[in-house]
């Protein structure tokens, strides 16, 4: 007799994961089984009740996974480099760039996600973290005096 595994595809997954979030019903004890028997091939483990959220043993999450481990690997990498700058007494000047290279929508750049400071967007377009907060103060000090020139305060 041949064991046929049961498992769900990822439309499957995402169905029953909204499903279950708006209450619009609960797991089976099947269902429940089912996940319980995806997540320990996946992942190897059941730890932490993560393999109660369906969308964990998605095919799609496992590869944006991999894609999430190369992009903080990069990042930590990019990071990095602010020490070698300050052995290295290296000095910026600020780049002359707007605002428009930042992610359109945060919320949906998983780089963003995983490190704000340290976005793709942001690594694509700095050497390192200080010639990116050289950048960052020079927008803030452009912003203050448009603010000033805009708003002038009044004592009174």
């Amino acid at each position: 007799m041949t064991y046929i595994k049961n498992y769900f595809s990822d439309f499957e997954l995402e169905t029953l994961h909204s499903e279950v979030i708006n209450n619009k019903r609960e797991l089976t004890e099947k269902e429940l089984d089912t996940l319980l028997a995806m997540f320990w091939e996946r992942h190897g483990t059941n730890m932490y009740h993560m393999n109660l959220n369906p969308l964990f043993v998605r095919e799609s999450y496992l590869k944006n996974q991999e894609a999430e481990k190369k992009d903080r690997a990069e990042a930590i990498e990019w990071l990095e480099k602010e020490n070698l700058e300050v052995f290295d007494g290296v000095t910026h000047e600020p780049k002359d760039l707007s605002m428009d290279f930042l992610c359109k929508d945060p919320s949906e750049c998983v780089s963003h996600q995983n490190s704000p400071s340290a976005c793709s967007c942001i690594r694509d377009n700095f050497k390192s973290p200080t010639q990116f907060r050289v950048w960052v103060d020079k927008q803030i000090t452009e912003l203050a005096t448009d603010l000033a020139e805009d708003f002038p305060f009044h004592d009174s």
